[in-house]
């Protein structure tokens, strides 16, 4: 596991999966291009932890960790300096015999640690979860955070929560969360997060004279009968994604921004998608979201209280 930019505070990388990743060992010269860091490591099961010290800031650091054959689900690497942790989801690993796999953990342009692969000079894989550059100004994932196709919509959340709620109550009264958490992040790890409001205006409002992408709209004949829009990028017609309505939870009310008391379910013609702005203008507080039709090549962009179940579209900084 190598970490090309080392961070200056002493700390520690935990590799965690879904079976035990080793038994006991020993670390020697960790790292052959950094000898001056000194490690320790220690195997608790499904984790191992390697304590680090002496690192110089921006240098590279490599962490050798002897792993049994076989696959290991949702692979994660967590790295702690100070009272920063990030954790990158690496996904499945799969090691054969006498097999040497090397993970690459690189900074972005806003100083987050992921793991990006490069399929072509347009695809890419972040934490193991497909991005597609657009010509814009961030990567765009190819689907929504929890989704496991294109045409499911994912997670669920209230704006500033991580989870799906089981039972499936977003209304104005029950909205209590008052400390932002990016949902993209949570679930898909460091190096990817929710995009801003006019990232988004940027990826849908292809009207626009300085548009870098068009769209068509593309109906799916599925059991969700799920239509949207293919959005293109002008500058490689191999790059695109599909951007569908999704369905959402929300207050018993026509108005959607305020609602009732009654949570339900809809799955009318436009869906809904949170982005991270957060709007204040004196006591009330609103979050922008942007609306996909269903039925024709129409958004907009409007503000809702927070407590809604709308779905994550993920960016992440381009390489």
């Amino acid at each position: 596991i190598r970490i090309d930019n080392m961070p200056g505070t002493d700390g520690t990388l935990k590799v965690t999966a879904d079976q035990q990743l080793s038994g006991n060992f020993t670390v020697a010269d960790v790292s052959v291009e950094n000898a001056s860091i000194a490690t320790s490591a220690s195997s608790t099961g499904n984790s191992v932890t390697f304590t680090f010290a002496g690192a110089t800031a921006g240098s590279a650091g490599v962490f050798y960790l002897p792993l049994a054959t076989g696959t290991y689900s949702d692979l994660k690497i967590a790295v702690t300096a100070g009272s920063t942790t990030q954790t990158v989801n690496y996904g499945d690993l799969t090691i054969a015999r006498a097999d040497v796999k090397a993970i690459s953990l690189t900074t972005d342009s806003e100083g987050n640690l992921r793991h990006i692969e490069k399929i072509d000079d347009y695809h890419y894989k972040v934490n193991g979860h497909e991005f597609v550059d657009l010509g814009l100004d961030v990567l765009w994932a190819t689907m929504n955070v929890g989704a496991s196709s294109i045409y499911e919509d994912g997670y669920h959340v209230a704006w500033g929560e991580t989870a799906e709620r089981s039972d499936h109550v977003y209304s104005k009264s029950t909205y209590t969360t008052t400390t932002f958490v990016d949902a993209a992040t949570a679930n898909w790890g460091s190096g990817v997060r929710m995009p801003t409001l006019s990232e988004f205006v940027s990826l849908v409002d292809t009207e626009a004279a300085t548009a870098k992408c068009s769209k068509a709209w593309k109906w799916v004949d599925q059991d969700n009968d799920c239509g949207g829009y293919t959005i293109t990028s002008k500058a490689n017609t191999t790059a695109s994604i599909f951007l569908y309505r999704p369905k959402c939870y929300g207050d018993n009310s026509s108005d959607k921004n305020y609602g009732g008391t009654t949570p339900v379910y809809y799955a009318g013609s436009t869906g809904y998608y949170w982005t991270s702005t957060k709007t204040i203008t004196g006591t009330t507080t609103r979050f922008p979201y942007v609306a996909v039709s269903y039925s024709s090549m129409w958004w907009h962009k409007s503000e809702a209280h927070g407590g809604f179940g709308y779905v994550v579209r993920a960016v992440a900084a381009k390489p």
